[in-house]
């Protein structure tokens, strides 16, 4: 049994015992009822006990305790009723709601009944909604036919959640605690860190995307849409969440196989966004400093344009990271020479710069360290090979010498 159909035999569950409450306070006013007339017929007795007793004081005053009796019986009974009308209210009120968690923290309470288990959204739809957000009961945010992909990150996770357990045509009140919504950070400026929140929901369309057979047009709205999304995360610092979304973007971008029938201007805004989304994609593989998938993302956008200086500056990164320096300040060079003026690159390049000389310094030091004999040995053995030199020079003038001394006197 699947978690949607534990939760359907919940509600279930839930309607039955709702009924069966019904049927016990029946029962439970209906002998309260009864007591009520017994009660009555009591008190009728009292009475006629109290007028014939006229003449005999004893009977009368027993009478009227049996009075009192009676009326503080119909008090009680009156009060008992009272009671329990409170509490089969308050149990109601209780049973509407549907503990989506189990902590009471997450639940749903349906306003309006849709058209079946069956009309229930899948991940991987797309559905139509109408969404007002509520923060202490004050409105601060409202959508109307707000279309979005269930399970793709589109929206709040506690709304991603709940549309699966709600039926086409459904309108629904559900509560959605922070960590479901916007978290430790909050919402600037409308939602403060750490808020639970309301939301007034109501499931219009459910339908079914078959990928493979989106136009190109359809592919460059959503692949947009899911880069802006990125943003969104990236800029909360969930880079998790964010690299999904780009990833998901890129798969709408990447799927564009025939570009016949649109223009060049809308050929090249897929060229664009196609960059724009592998840069990001990039640049948050850096975050979390896995510098494989990095590399992966900015060599496909070098493949399109070479001179991407986003793309170059974020190789040169992660060459960085990964011990290549020569490759990284070559990237920073060709970066530098086509935005001088920016200073972060050449930033960036002086520190690289700088690292490599130390690293060769260390080095250095480090073979010097290994090796503290080899430079003296090589001045000795050169020092003896020049003396060598000289004095076989020595006796070959002195031996040439002779030779042309004595063919002289000869």
């Amino acid at each position: 049994m699947t978690a949607v159909e534990d939760l359907r035999e919940l509600g279930t569950n839930l309607h039955a015992d709702d009924f069966s409450a019904e049927k016990n306070m029946e029962n439970i006013g209906a002998n309260l009822t009864e007591s009520i007339g017994v009660s009555s017929d009591i008190q009728e007795n009292a009475i006629s006990s109290e007028s014939v007793a006229n003449s005999e004081t004893t009977d009368a005053a027993q009478s009227c305790e049996q009075e009192n009796l009676v009326n503080q019986d119909l008090v009680s009974n009156s009060s008992i009723k009272i009671d329990i009308s409170n509490e089969s209210e308050s149990k109601s009120d209780e049973d509407e709601w549907l503990d989506i968690m189990g902590n009471g923290n997450f639940k749903k309470k349906v306003i309006k009944k849709g058209l079946g288990h069956e009309s229930r959204p899948s991940r991987g739809d797309r559905v139509t909604v109408d969404v007002s957000y509520y923060l202490n009961e004050k409105l601060f945010e409202e959508n109307k036919d707000l279309k979005f992909i269930v399970g793709d990150l589109d929206v709040i996770q506690g709304l991603d959640l709940v549309i699966c357990l709600m039926e086409k045509g459904e309108k629904a009140r559900v509560v959605i605690p922070s960590k479901l919504a916007y978290g430790e950070i909050g919402r600037t400026p409308d939602v403060p860190p750490n808020s639970d929140i309301k939301c007034d929901l109501e499931l219009k369309e459910v339908e079914s995307i078959e990928e493979d057979s989106l136009t190109v047009f359809e592919r460059l709205k959503l692949g947009n849409e899911k880069r802006i999304r990125g943003n969104f995360f990236y800029d909360r610092g969930q880079y998790i969440d964010s690299i999904h979304c780009y990833e998901r973007a890129a798969e709408y971008l990447d799927g564009v196989r025939d570009c016949s029938g649109i223009s060049t201007e809308e050929s090249q805004e897929i060229v664009d966004i196609r960059i724009k989304v592998y840069n990001n994609l990039a640049a948050s593989h850096l975050k979390l400093s896995a510098y494989n998938s990095a590399l992966k993302s900015v060599e496909s956008v070098l493949k399109v344009q070479p001179k991407n200086v986003k793309a170059l500056f974020r190789k040169a990164k992660i060459l960085a990271n990964q011990g290549s320096l020569t490759e990284a300040i070559s990237c920073l060079n060709t970066a530098a020479a086509l935005e001088p003026e920016t200073k972060i690159i050449q930033a960036e390049l002086t520190r690289l710069k700088n690292q490599k000389k130390k690293e060769q310094q260390k080095e250095q030091a480090m073979y010097q360290r290994m090796f503290p004999q080899s430079e003296p040995k090589k001045s000795k053995t050169i020092s003896k090979l020049k003396t060598w030199v000289m004095l076989t020079g020595s006796l070959l003038a002195v031996a040439v010498g002779m030779a042309a001394y004595r063919q002289f006197h000869s």
